[in-house]
């Protein structure tokens, strides 16, 4: 595990990609060189797990801008027909009974589940995607992800290109 300043741990979870990041509270003000710190990983592993962190909307916002201008989602049954920062990927309705199959917002985050790139379709595409689980299932609800740098880094011709050069 390497260390980054006495309170921020990173440790690698995958060999291509992904690591854990420890010792810091995202709700709290963040000073700049724990963000730099976390910056610096995120530029390395490209996916970045903060486990038992606690946000709300508003903290989730504040630790986001640190990366720069948000993305305002348009109106859609993710976010409940309100357009902003946040879409909240639930089958639970307002009463908290499990919403049925034909609910706009269930079919809606059925889309959701088949593979995607968030913001890919969009002019500028946003730079992350910053997911917060409020609520886990015991079993399931996992998300796959994949790294292009990984999966270009190890495509054939591209081997074959470098050896030539």
């Amino acid at each position: 595990m390497e260390s980054i300043e006495s309170r921020i741990a990173i440790k690698r979870l995958h060999p291509l990609f992904v690591a854990e990041v420890t010792g810091i509270d995202l709700t709290a003000p963040l000073p700049h060189e724990d963000f730099r710190a976390i910056w610096d990983a995120f530029n390395e592993h490209q996916i970045l797990v903060f486990r038992d962190q606690h946000f709300d909307d508003e903290s989730q916002i504040a630790f986001s801008r640190h990366f720069g201008e948000l993305e305002t989602m348009i109106a859609h049954p993710g976010n409940d027909w309100n357009p902003g920062h946040i879409s909240v990927m639930t089958n639970l309705g307002k009463d908290g009974n499990f919403l049925p199959p034909d609910h706009p917002a269930m079919q809606h985050r059925e889309r959701n589940e088949a593979w995607h790139s968030d913001s890919s379709f969009k002019p500028v595409a946003a730079l992350a995607s910053l997911l917060a689980s409020r609520i886990v299932p015991p079993v399931g609800g996992n998300t796959g992800f994949a790294s292009e740098r990984a999966a270009y880094a190890a495509c054939p011709l591209n081997a074959k290109l470098r050896s030539k050069a």
